[in-house]
């Protein structure tokens, strides 16, 4: 009986080992493919790092550039607004009685004059005393100024009256 018993177990292990397992060839498809696509997945990130080592070099490059114009336009404008203002400093400024023409001032007005003098104010201040020219209407008087400063100057007429006399002061305000 044994015999009969060894006889079925043989068989069935001749059986197993000459049965092809469809299970094992899959398996085996499967890990190879598994094989194939880690390559193919380390190629791509191979790629990725590739492509964004030169994504930061460009976005350095774009940075550096924008800078420099950033600090081209700065200069620009710095140096239109020093013109500007040399500009603006050169033109005359204008006052009631008074004009301003670089460092150069210009004062006008009027103001009665005696025997014994009057003081007339300037509008506006020099920063030395200004050559100071003077007119009358009348045409034998004889007037005259003095005791200049930078804010005034006493004019005098000559006559016993007193007269109209203009008055033009020109020097500098700053």
């Amino acid at each position: 009986m044994r015999k009969f018993l060894l006889f079925p177990i043989t068989y069935f292990c001749l059986f197993l080992i000459g049965c092809e397992n469809p299970l094992e060839e899959r398996l085996n498809e499967l890990e190879d493919e598994v094989g194939v696509q880690k390559e193919l997945i380390n190629s791509l990130i191979d790629q990725i790092y590739t492509q964004q080592s030169i994504i930061d070099s460009l976005h350095n490059r774009n940075r550096e550039y924008s800078d420099s114009l950033y600090s081209e336009i700065d200069t620009l404008i710095s140096n239109q607004n020093k013109t500007i203002q040399l500009l603006i400093s050169s033109l005359p400024s204008t006052g009631e009685d008074y004009i301003r023409i670089d460092s150069l001032q210009i004062c006008w007005g009027g103001g009665f004059a005696g025997i014994s003098g009057s003081y007339i104010e300037f509008p506006v201040v020099f920063i030395e005393p200004p050559k100071v020219f003077i007119t009358s209407l009348v045409k034998q008087d004889l007037s005259g100024v003095t005791n200049i400063t930078t804010t005034r100057a006493k004019f005098y007429s000559y006559n016993d009256t007193n007269y109209f006399i203009s008055y033009c002061a020109m020097g500098r305000w700053k």
